[in-house]
């Protein structure tokens, strides 16, 4: 079995049939020509973890990343703007961002993903529209609401792996919890 997967490999592999996905064992390493070859051809990359017999998607393009460390920043902004307003609520949405810098961290391959055994609360705040326009903390119920939206669609859309799907949804999860709080402040 090969120990590296490069480039030259993949090309020639491509060559006697196209495929969609590839597969990478756990003892097998892409090099980095190989994965920029996979992600310009649009292929999936999964990873096989023997042990637990688990597929998981990993591919994700610079792109992806990208616009993960944009949320990351509207987390910062957003709280930026909260500050004044309350620190309470301000705090919560650090502590929040904490978590999902954690997620950005082990895409990159930076930083182990942070381990919780935090119950996640089913709060979906569906009732949200224009009457909150009047609402004290309308402006920021919008701006979270719309956070938790766009991490939903990036969990669901390139984001298969147990682990991380988890810690996104403890995020999602934990910012529907702040938005139920701010929506019963008067």
């Amino acid at each position: 079995m090969l120990k590296f997967i490069t480039e030259d490999y993949l090309r020639a592999l491509y060559k006697k049939e196209a495929f969609e996905f590839f597969q990478v064992c756990e003892d097998q390493r892409l090099t980095p020509g190989g994965r920029q070859y996979l992600l310009d051809k649009k292929i999936e990359i999964r990873l096989f973890d023997k042990n637990k017999n688990i597929k998981m998607n990993t591919t994700l393009s610079d792109n992806n990343i990208y616009k993960l460390k944009s949320l990351d920043m509207e987390f910062l902004s957003i709280a930026n703007e909260l500050l004044g307003k309350s620190t309470e609520f301000t705090h919560e949405l650090l502590e929040i961002k904490k978590i999902f810098k954690n997620i950005i961290d082990n895409l990159e391959k930076k930083a182990e993903l942070i381990k919780s055994e935090e119950k996640m609360e089913d709060l979906e705040c569906s009732s949200i529209d224009e009457n909150h326009l009047y609402h004290k903390n309308g402006k920021y119920i919008f701006l979270l609401k719309k956070l938790s939206l766009e991490l939903c669609f990036y969990k669901d859309l390139f984001l298969k792996d147990i682990r991380i799907n988890r810690n996104f949804s403890l995020v999602i999860s934990k910012l529907e919890k702040l938005i139920h709080h701010m929506m019963e402040e008067l």
